[in-house]
């Protein structure tokens, strides 16, 4: 979704001022994602250490 509404301010459909939402929303994503905790699959956390 951000992706679209940042290509929709480059073509002007949308006010410029709209750019600061969707950078906004860009940074918040990209913290969520970067502070989530890794997760393991169950077959990689019963498989046997060789």
């Amino acid at each position: 979704m951000r992706a679209s509404m940042a290509v929709q301010v480059y073509y002007n459909p949308i006010p410029r001022g709209e750019l600061w939402g969707v950078l906004a929303l860009g940074v918040i994503g990209a913290v969520l994602l970067a502070l989530a905790p890794a997760k393991l699959s169950r077959e990689l956390a019963s498989a046997p250490v060789a």
